[in-house]
């Protein structure tokens, strides 16, 4: 494979350059992958340790994607191997070096489809060896999704009582386990199918074009896959780490401007997006 060590995208600048140079050499991405990647404007300088730890999960399921992975994903379906499905062409993967972050707004990093079986599932890839992974990520309460049409509208007034006991808390960041106002089921079963539409569903401009029914954790070196198929299944897996997560309204994603329907979350002058990990 050809690693990119000069010869870059000539609208890219020489800081932009160097920088790629370093993420070619790191991860074995050749100069199409890297355009692919970061496009042809250079805006994004670096990989953070979710997405070096995405694509080092794919290349590693990519790279034994012929051998009996039938420990792995916990099926008979996989004693052939796997194919792994690129979202951005529809195809399969044919090279390691195609290998790289998923679409905005993907829920699912990757489309795994087991050769034996032909049984295909989407996964979110979640690295555990980085920093702590995010369920919902800096969503203000205008976003469309908690709107009127909204796939969590009718959650909304739930999430604003939880919201008001937050901003009584005090810190930026508050432990779910020391919000008294989850003993009332009604108003955790509104977080519980919130974390899980963040999770498996959409973001807060609504539902995804690939969601994901299943999710892989990668430490580093080893893999380990669990299916969400149900919607019982994938509540019941938020509601199994509900006493770890973490909330915070922060100013990330707030926008310049702010209207009525933000101000019920907002704290301050610029805190008003709600942010939720483990």
């Amino acid at each position: 494979m050809s690693i990119l060590t000069s010869r870059l995208h000539t609208g890219f600048s020489k800081a932009i350059n160097a920088i790629l140079i370093r993420v070619a050499t790191d991860y074995k991405l050749n100069s199409d992958s890297l355009v692919k990647r970061y496009g042809n404007t250079g805006s994004m300088v670096k990989l953070n340790a979710g997405e070096k730890g995405e694509i080092e999960a794919k290349r590693s399921l990519y790279d034994n994607k012929n051998s009996n992975l039938v420990s792995v994903f916990n099926s008979a379906g996989a004693s052939g191997g796997i194919e792994l499905i690129n979202y951005t062409t529809g195809e399969f993967y044919t090279s390691p070096s195609d290998i790289y972050k998923s679409p905005p707004g993907c829920k699912s990093d990757v489309g795994i489809h087991l050769k034996t079986s032909g049984a295909t599932f989407h996964a979110s890839i979640k690295s555990t060896h980085g920093a702590p992974a995010s369920m919902v990520n800096h969503t203000h309460r205008n976003a469309s999704v908690f709107r009127p049409g909204g796939a969590l509208h009718s959650h909304l007034d739930n999430l604003d009582s939880v919201v008001d006991e937050y901003r009584e808390k005090g810190p930026l960041d508050v432990k779910f386990k020391d919000l008294h106002i989850f003993d009332d089921p009604i108003i955790k079963q509104s977080m519980v199918a919130t974390i899980s539409y963040f999770t498996f569903h959409g973001t807060g401009k609504g539902n995804s074009k690939f969601p994901a029914d299943s999710i892989i954790y990668y430490n580093g070196k080893d893999i380990k896959f669990q299916s969400y198929m149900s919607e019982n299944a994938k509540n019941q897996y938020v509601e199994s780490l509900f006493d770890k997560y973490v909330m915070s309204i922060r100013s990330k994603a707030m926008p310049n401007t702010l209207v009525e329907q933000h101000r019920r979350w907002v704290i301050g002058e610029t805190r008003g997006a709600l942010h939720i990990r483990i």
